[in-house]
């Protein structure tokens, strides 16, 4: 790993997910601290900026307060934007992070433009379909559409 930078950085970036799934937000900001992105693959600094940006959206939703969270969602948005320059333009991820930050900025319904362009294509794993049609569904929920929800979360089931 010491002689490979992109797989040392990978290695601990799938670290990092872990302690961030866990809640552990102390934890999650210390380590990506002292990962070094240079001389990576693309792949990799987009994996960095989203889980930088995952995770202040994570502590954003976490402290739910009308002083931190708007500013951890600006945080947020700042490094998804600099993760959205490594995601090729139709791929998967860049739809589904763009649909996540528009989602943090209120226009729901440009989230679900996007997300369910994503929904329409044939070449989704079921994970990416199951995290499209989940979040489809939680935005419906949200908008007080029970009955359209429905569908969306029983496909992200299946």
């Amino acid at each position: 790993f010491e002689n490979n930078p992109t797989l040392l950085a990978d290695a601990q970036l799938k670290h990092v997910f872990i302690l961030l799934s866990g809640g552990l937000f102390k934890e999650t900001f210390d380590s990506l601290k002292v990962i070094s992105i240079q001389n990576v693959a693309d792949s990799v600094k987009a994996e960095y900026y989203t889980l930088m940006g995952r995770s202040y959206y994570n502590l954003a939703d976490f402290n739910a307060d009308s002083y931190s969270t708007p500013f951890y969602n600006n945080k947020a948005n700042l490094y998804l934007d600099s993760a959205l320059v490594f995601f090729a333009p139709n791929s998967f991820n860049h739809f589904y992070y763009s649909a996540l930050k528009f989602l943090k900025k209120n226009n729901s319904d440009s989230a679900l433009f996007n997300l369910l362009q994503l929904v329409k294509r044939n070449d989704l794993t079921h994970h990416q379909n199951a995290l499209a049609t989940s979040t489809i569904g939680g935005i419906y929920i949200g908008q007080g559409y029970e009955d359209k929800a429905i569908p969306f979360l029983i496909a992200a089931f299946v």
